[in-house]
């Protein structure tokens, strides 16, 4: 398979958007230590940055709609913000009145239901908060559009094949089939309506998760209660906690974010499904074309941003009734009222074409991610690969497709991590940055990025500092191995 990815097998200045695109969704992080100067804060670090994952860096053509609405509704001392949809504008200031106490306003920003929130400069962190974890975001094209004042696009063909695509995958009806401006406003969206149906109760996070989907749980529901080592206990545990009522519902990853291991679907179905707790499943990491969780969840909910695009260049997110589910079914209706952001044209109409070559792309991307995994664990360097064939095959199995493979992605610990950790990484001539699923292989210190400012929590939780993330490419698998052995070399050579 050829593709732009096979010409970019390289590490990148700091900076630069990966991929080198208008609209990229990563950026270039080479060296460990542009990392922590990121997370601190440096100027001299920010100022380099010309991308980053949308979320957590506003992209240029969203900041100049910032500007732009600013510059209309902003006095001095405020700052301006703009979210895809009245409701979410009016979530945002709730948040921000819950959390700072400050006062904000809302107003049409003039185009395709644009709103802009002004707000007391210094609170920008806490609507940057919202934006990053809540996920309903203005994305880098809708923004484009919005500066140019664009007819927007006809995207009911582009949109027709994204729903197809997916039911072709999931094997449920179209109607059933949601669409997002990210994966996080999906899951965002899933647990608003678990708040809704059930008032007061606590939501369940079961396995080490990403970082934004736990606090989707702890800042805008009514309690969380993690389970993040899928241990038998953790089981027994949840049991018991479903039995009192006290539940609604459960979020789980398959499998686990970083450390790729695999939580017993099967028992997690029978423990939420005899207590009527709906089971949310992020599949994102395992992706449609390895495996089906759908017959044992409520709620499949997927980060199209990543392997589904596979370019790197769009975000966007779903959300899967699961047509299995008498939970789902009784309360469809209710869900798709509550939806009020949606996936702009322009970005479905480029997902829909970078994800024609889903199948064959992943395809590749699982054999080159499998040769790596296994070179990876026998060399002298490696402590230990994070991968599901080697964490909880034989649960992964439950999902896993008669076709499908282990995924594209896993996590390196090396030996003496706190000597040669960052020799590796940084002598590592790949694209290094956040994100994942892209068809040129993507690295990072995962926990660095993830957990900067609470590194003994993750610690504490099993998630090593020193860990290094790999999101296995389309590159020639040969290339690709020289080039880790490369860094693994330079390890041994601090190592000893």
């Amino acid at each position: 398979m050829t593709t732009q990815a096979s010409e970019n097998l390289h590490s990148r200045p700091l900076g630069t958007p990966l991929p080198d695109r208008e609209h990229a969704c990563s950026v270039s992080m080479p060296a460990w230590q542009d990392v922590i100067d990121y997370e601190e804060g440096r100027p001299e670090t920010l100022h380099q940055l010309r991308a980053g994952y949308p979320r957590f860096l506003i992209p240029p053509r969203v900041r100049e709609l910032f500007d732009a609405c600013a510059r209309r509704f902003a006095a001095e001392g405020e700052q301006t913000f703009v979210f895809p949809s009245e409701a979410s504008a009016m979530r945002c200031l709730e948040f921000l009145k819950r959390e700072k106490g400050c006062k904000a306003v809302i107003d049409n920003a003039g185009y395709e239901g644009l709103q802009a929130v002004t707000f007391p400069s210094d609170c920008f962190a806490t609507v940057k908060k919202y934006w990053q974890h809540s996920g309903e975001i203005v994305s880098s094209r809708l923004a484009q559009s919005a500066l140019a004042g664009r007819r927007v696009a006809d995207d009911r063909e582009a949109r027709s094949n994204l729903v197809e695509r997916i039911a072709a995958f999931t094997k449920a009806p179209a109607k059933n089939i949601l669409l997002y401006p990210s994966g996080m406003a999906a899951i965002f969206h899933i647990h608003r309506l678990l708040c809704r149906l059930h008032p007061g109760k606590a939501t369940a996070q079961f396995g080490f998760a990403y970082l934004d989907t736990v606090k989707i749980q702890e800042w805008f529901g009514t309690g969380l209660h993690s389970f993040p080592h899928c241990r038998e206990t953790d089981y027994v545990e949840l049991e018991k906690l479903a039995k009192t009522g006290s539940l609604g519902g459960v979020f789980t990853e398959l499998p686990t974010n970083p450390l790729l291991d695999c939580v017993d679907i099967r028992r997690l179905h029978d423990i939420t499904s005899k207590n009527g707790i709906p089971l949310v499943v992020d599949d994102t990491i395992a992706t449609f074309l390895n495996a089906d969780p759908l017959p044992f969840c409520d709620y499949q909910v997927t980060s199209l941003t990543k392997s589904f695009s596979g370019a790197g260049d769009v975000m966007s997110g779903s959300l899967v009734i699961s047509p299995h589910s008498e939970i789902a079914k009784k309360h469809r209706s209710t869900l798709i009222d509550l939806q009020d952001v949606d996936l702009w044209p322009e970005d479905a109409i480029a997902l829909d074409e970078n994800s024609r070559g889903f199948v064959e792309r992943q395809a590749v991307m699982n054999g080159n991610a499998e040769r790596l995994a296994e070179f990876l664990s026998q060399h002298p360097a490696v402590e230990r690969v994070y991968y599901p064939r080697y964490r909880s095959p034989e649960k992964f199995e439950t999902v896993r497709r008669d076709n499908g493979g282990w995924g594209a992605l896993m996590s390196v610990l090396l030996k003496e991590p706190s000597r040669t950790a960052r020799v590796f990484y940084d002598t590592l001539d790949v694209p290094k940055g956040p994100s994942l699923g892209t068809d040129f292989t993507l690295v990072c210190p995962y926990t660095m990025i993830a957990h900067y400012h609470e590194l003994e929590w993750a610690e504490n939780q099993g998630v090593s500092r020193w860990l290094v993330r790999v999101s296995v490419g389309t590159e020639p698998y040969d290339t690709l191995q020289s080039r880790f052995a490369t860094a693994l070399e330079a390890a041994l050579v601090r190592q000893n």
